[in-house]
């Protein structure tokens, strides 16, 4: 039993109570010349090819006219729509953006013909004045089987604006244009959030094989940006319900659950053999609560693994599309089985989590409902294009802030290098005559900056300018480089380089010397200064000849040489001084002690002898005193003690022995004689 046109009908369902809001994804078509027609139209971007999100594309308007087939479309005589080795011609440094008609053949065979023939990007004139619809692809395998090749973007153009395009062509004008999909997806932060709709149904055939190849192919991009916590990633799975009178039939118990509560279509379009609808619900329901499963342990790209592997072990063609292999997988990546068990409940249970699914399905604000399957939504903004690894990655790094895009943004194929030979950001950087020579490829373009080394500033005129940058300042520093005893740092342009000074005046010098006394004045600690604030210590001498401190002249050996001199004549007043070689000596009378920063004997003194009494025998005045204090108050300690320890004996003893008063009066200290008195 066929079941299309009942599939059509559910379809239908899932929007009866509401009214089903498709919106068009849109980019900015901005001509530049000629000027009776400069300004911006709006384009709609296609549901294939490979839109350029985050970029612009600037080109010359080709319409084939010259041709005969300006619908593009292929014949018997030219299979690729135009003649064999034909190429489209453009402006020498503009893309080829070529015009076609629409009409006469699919929407993709028009732009696959025009890319065979040098199209950058390809614009489909509407025939009709109506408001701008999506362009989608078939899903027949001879379409599916070039739909993949398809790797220019795609859109569609009003047909009075196409028009007027067209007219400006024929007249002999050249239309220079700027396709922008800069701001087709919303890029308002540094974490993007976005969503994949999509079905477990792995038997239906191209478009199904596709969707599961995209998730297999993209699941470690997934895994690396959800791990970096640069996306938040939640999948989402397309249901309907069936309309009232449809739920006692076999049609809807066949490809719903819960009473017609959740239906999704029969993989094979057969009632009566192989899987149903309903087996797709349950897989999808079983999914959606692995998600739940992964995310709440943190590890949300779990659910990448589990599909990866489902859609390889649990296919509908090996007859393993059932809750026995998933459950096998579940256990085998770790996560708990039972939480997940209880979370999919009985199949004609009502689910909550599907409820959700139904309600998410209808697009709020700006987006509109979700429609398509696959359908990829990007800070809720529904992704055109097809369903390939890097296709989808480019959208996904457009929805990040600018500037602040992962590595891995940067990739080949997802990102044009523009600092390359012969591209743009190459050819501009050099022409810069403010030094800002370097391109750094960015992920929207590029941007011209100061060599590495050199650092950017602004004059009093603020203009630009790039100087060197002091690494023995910065980054010898941080690096804690040129560390040693005798290493300078010497700055570069646009490094820094660590260079040892010898101690020359361990060497031969023309300085004076005597003995152990040298004029030869080593500069190392000097050089290691300049060298950090910038200046060249390679050019600077290593020493000099300077006198040390007690000498006087000029620190040559071959001149005048190093003199001692006599401190005597200047220092030491109040003392007796001797003078010694580089230096003297001041003995202060009475033992005070010499001061050489005031030159005097003694804090505040003249160095007379009861001046110079004042700070050491003050001191051992005290220390005496103190210490005859200690003494008399140890004696008067021992007496008191001594004295209530007799008086405690004495009575402890006559507890058990009577004693005399004549006894009590000899251990008091008097005679009998004494008390008679």
């Amino acid at each position: 039993m066929r079941v299309s046109v009942f599939t059509s009908l559910c379809l239908l369902a899932c929007f009866v109570n509401v009214h089903a809001r498709f919106v068009v994804e849109s980019g900015s078509l901005k001509i530049t010349n000629p000027s009776s027609i400069r300004g911006d139209y709006t384009i709609a971007l296609a549901n294939f090819g490979v839109p350029m999100y985050g970029a612009d594309l600037r080109g010359t308007i080709v319409y084939p006219v010259d041709t005969g087939n300006i619908l593009g479309c292929s014949t018997s005589e030219h299979p690729s729509g135009f003649q064999e080795g034909y190429h489209f011609d453009s402006l020498p440094g503009y893309a080829t953006i070529v015009l076609l008609k629409r009409g006469g053949c699919m929407f993709t065979e028009k732009v696959i013909n025009a890319q065979l023939h040098g199209a950058d990007a390809v614009i489909i004139a509407d025939n009709t004045e109506e408001a701008l619809i999506t362009m989608d692809s078939a899903d027949d395998i001879e379409t599916l089987s070039y739909l993949k090749n398809i790797t220019v973007p795609a859109a569609l153009v009003r047909k009075s604006d196409a028009d007027a395009i067209v007219r400006q062509i024929q007249a002999g004008n050249a239309v220079l244009c700027v396709l922008d999909w800069s701001e087709a997806l919303p890029h308002p932060d540094d974490k993007v959030e976005w969503e994949l709709w999509t079905n477990m149904n792995n038997g239906c055939g191209p478009k199904c094989t596709q969707t599961t190849q995209f998730v297999k192919a993209f699941a470690p991009i997934a895994k690396q940006l959800e791990q970096g916590g640069y996306t938040t990633f939640i999948p989402h799975f397309l249901t309907w319900h069936c309309m009232e009178q449809y739920k006692g039939s076999i049609e809807c118990q066949k490809q719903c659950l819960s009473n017609g509560s959740y239906c999704a279509p029969d993989p094979d379009e057969d009632f009566e053999h192989g899987y149903d609808g309903r087996d797709v619900v349950v897989q999808n329901l079983l999914s959606l609560c692995v998600y739940q499963n992964a995310n709440s342990t943190q590890s949300p790209w779990l659910w990448w693994e589990y599909m990866s592997q489902f859609d390889t072990r649990c296919t509908m063609d090996a007859n393993r599309f059932n809750t026995e292999c998933a459950n096998t997988i579940i256990t085998g990546i770790g996560l708990d089985l039972d939480v997940i068990t209880r979370c999919a409940g009985s199949p004609d249970d009502i689910h909550p989590i599907l409820d959700a699914e139904q309600k998410a399905q209808l697009g709020e604000g700006g987006r509109g409902d979700v429609t398509i399957n696959p359908t990829l939504i990007v800070n809720d903004r529904h992704y055109r294009g097809k369903f390939e690894e890097s296709a989808v990655l480019k959208a996904i790094c457009s929805g990040f802030d600018p500037s602040t895009e992962p590595d891995i943004c940067l990739n080949p194929g997802v990102s044009d290098d523009e600092c390359a030979l012969g591209k743009a950001g190459y050819d501009q950087c050099n022409r810069n005559t403010d030094g800002r020579t370097r391109c750094v490829d960015t992920f929207r373009g590029f941007e011209c900056e100061c060599p590495v080394g050199f650092m950017s500033y602004s004059d009093a005129e603020g203009n630009r300018h790039c100087e060197d940058e002091n690494e023995c300042k910065g980054t010898a520093m941080e690096l804690d480089a040129c560390n040693c005893d005798r290493c300078v740092c010497q700055n570069l342009e646009p490094s820094f380089k660590c260079e040892t000074i010898p101690n020359s005046c361990q060497a031969n010098t023309p300085c004076w010397s005597s003995g152990e006394a040298s004029a030869c004045y080593d500069r190392i600690s000097e050089l290691k200064v300049e060298g950090v604030a910038g200046m060249d210590p390679l050019s600077r001498e290593a020493y000099v000849c300077q006198c040390p401190e007690g000498y006087s002249g000029d620190g040559l050996r071959e001149g005048s040489g190093c003199e001692d001199i006599d401190e005597c004549e200047t220092f030491c007043k109040e003392g007796k001084c001797t003078n010694t070689e580089g230096g003297y000596k001041c003995e202060c009378p009475h033992g005070a002690e010499y001061d050489p920063d005031t030159d005097t004997c003694g804090v505040g003194t003249s160095g007379s002898e009861s001046n110079g009494l004042a700070a050491g025998w003050v001191i051992l005045i005290v220390l005496a005193i103190i210490t005859v204090c200690a003494v008399t108050g140890y004696g008067l300690y021992k007496y008191r003690l001594k004295s209530y320890m007799d008086a405690e004996i004495r009575s402890i003893m006559a507890q058990y022995m009577p004693l005399d008063k004549d006894t009590m009066d000899q251990e008091d200290g008097q005679s009998p004689a004494e008390n008679a008195l």
